[in-house]
């Protein structure tokens, strides 16, 4: 099996519950509280290895803080590589509050990124060099710095790694970094960010693939919610969602994406891998939290 590298970012996630979203300059009482582990890279990390991925490193950086010691070992503890990782000197190591709306079973996120931003491009690049081979996986987001994202990307595909781009959260980027993605993965209001173009049917996706194509990209995954997903490269095809009651869907995305990475490290086939990484995600959903709603590999296949 190949191995899997994912540079990204690590936060202290704090979740509070409401019925319902406030407006600006109103205050409206919670249901409940919970602080965990999240940040993009590290849930995405943990999902390939609780998921099956055999060797998964994860490169990232926290501060010297009490909070970064946790983050840590959180994240090793699901048998997670993370020698990569690195202590920012006099940085907090990052922080996201959610809101979870318990009526729309829906959420919005305030990151600070923290010591995420300072990760060096150099720290990333080195670790690749050092430990990656031809044909291994590449998993990185947009958490952390342009300049980390780029030179991730670039180093992993001029080694002959197989690089997925999450773009997530959303934000302007170098054209550059789409010139060394295999595959990329947004999710519908990422794909509209960065086309224009509204994934609500597969014309309006191949579309947009046409667009990202003439940047660099090679293929391309929308994901899509309760929709599916939708796949377009060398062919084109849609993969549909397991119908399930959302509890959560914080770590939706991370799961889907992890668990395709590792079917993908594994040989399988793309339709497969999205087939998997639907039954994971829907999963994921059904449970309240981010990297400890993450199902493992025996959850899935029995």
């Amino acid at each position: 099996m190949k191995n899997i590298f994912v540079i990204g970012s690590v936060n202290t996630d704090i979740t509070l519950t409401v019925s319902r979203l406030p407006q600006l300059g109103e205050s409206v009482r919670g249901n409940g509280i919970l602080t965990a582990q999240g940040g993009k890279g590290a849930n995405q990390a943990i999902a390939c290895a609780k998921l099956g991925g055999e060797r998964v490193h994860f490169v990232g950086a926290v501060g010297t803080d009490e909070r970064g010691d946790a983050l840590l070992k959180s994240v090793s503890d699901y048998g997670v590589l993370t020698e990569g990782c690195v202590r920012v000197h006099g940085a907090e190591s990052g922080i996201c509050v959610i809101l979870f709306d318990e009526g729309a079973n829906d959420n919005m996120l305030v990151v600070e990124e923290g010591a995420n931003a300072l990760l060096s491009p150099d720290i990333a690049e080195a670790y690749l060099k050092k430990n990656a081979k031809e044909g291994d996986i590449l998993l990185v987001q947009l958490e952390i710095s342009s300049a980390a994202v780029q030179a991730a990307l670039k180093t992993g595909k001029r080694l002959g790694l197989y690089t997925i781009l999450n773009p997530a959260p959303a934000r302007a980027v170098e054209e550059e970094i789409f010139k060394n993605v295999d595959l990329l993965i947004p999710n519908e209001t990422e794909f509209r960010a960065f086309t224009g173009i509204e994934a609500n049917n597969s014309e309006n996706i191949l579309r947009g693939y046409q667009i990202l194509k003439k940047k660099g990209v090679e293929a391309l995954i929308v994901t899509r919610g309760r929709y599916g997903s939708t796949y377009v490269g060398e062919e084109q095809f849609d993969v549909a969602a397991v119908p399930v009651k959302a509890v959560d869907t914080t770590a939706a995305g991370d799961t889907f994406i992890g668990a395709l990475s590792v079917c993908l490290a594994k040989g399988s086939g793309m339709k497969e891998a999205m087939l998997f990484a639907s039954r994971c995600a829907s999963v994921t959903v059904s449970r309240k939290g981010a990297s400890q709603s993450i199902p493992y590999r025996d959850e899935i296949i029995g």
